[in-house]
């Protein structure tokens, strides 16, 4: 698959698609006399979420799955694959990291992958916080004399905008 930073019609596509695709995270710094006496060297509750801007098509519409890859810490539990929405991973932890994604589409498993930046609350509040957020144009369909493929048109790193509703990290 090829990234590009930005594309220009050249008249020789055909069926293709554009999406847009949001990979953001939220935490809550765990103080130290909240955490769990089994697990106290993890200083914080995050969830990485993937899903579409508001009134765009639900995500499930074009993405059939997707594989999320943590860091090594994680093992041997840092390869989860999500098949059902809501795309969501939920973790302890203590420290940032870059997390790869795998994007997959309709019934043929063309993918993209992705990088997003998991980032945590620097404030120690406890309150829940907005992380970062990438933002992935994916362009998936037919270019004329060339097989169907995917590909990301455009990627942006942005603070997390657009946090999904009903998202709680208190539990």
């Amino acid at each position: 698959l090829k990234a590009v930073v930005s594309t220009q019609s050249t008249g020789d596509d055909i069926g293709v698609k554009s999406r847009r695709v949001i990979i953001g995270n939220v935490s809550k710094y765990i103080p130290a006399d909240q955490r769990d006496k089994h697990s106290d060297q993890f200083t914080y509750k995050w969830l990485l979420y993937v899903r579409t801007p508001p009134g765009d098509p639900p995500l499930e519409t074009f993405v059939s799955k997707v594989v999320v890859k943590l860091d090594p810490s994680y093992l041997p539990n840092d390869i989860i694959e999500l098949t059902d929405t809501p795309f969501e991973v939920r973790r302890r932890g203590w420290g940032e990291f870059p997390v790869q994604l795998k994007l997959y589409f309709g019934h043929d498993d063309r993918e993209v992958d992705v990088t997003h930046n998991l980032t945590l609350d620097t404030s120690f509040s406890g309150v829940q916080t907005p992380g970062s957020e990438t933002i992935v144009d994916v362009e998936f369909g037919c270019y004329q004399n060339e097989m169907p493929r995917n590909r990301i048109s455009d990627i942006k790193r942005t603070n997390a905008r657009t946090v999904p509703p009903n998202v709680d990290l208190s539990k």
